[in-house]
């Protein structure tokens, strides 16, 4: 990728009203993201479809979600 075609990618706060989220004294803003509000859309139905909320909260709760490695994630064995 260029850095001419970077220039004609626009930010999503350029197609997307909503870019800033806040919960718990912390936002999150993606309106300088390089990505178009389909993309945004399709990404969420992806995370949706792949229930990777749910996957993200047994990770967190010490379940095993990557069978392969036969154990829980060691960065959240500390209870967080």
């Amino acid at each position: 990728m260029t850095m001419k075609s970077l220039i004609l990618i626009p930010f999503i706060r350029d197609s997307f009203e909503n870019y800033q989220k806040s919960a718990c004294g912390i936002t999150l803003d993606i309106g300088r993201q390089r990505i178009n509000q389909k993309e945004l859309l399709s990404l969420i139905d992806f995370v949706k479809e792949k229930k990777m909320i749910e996957s993200f909260n047994e990770m967190r709760k010490g379940k095993i979600v990557n069978a392969s490695e036969h154990r829980s994630a060691p960065e959240f064995d500390s209870g967080f």
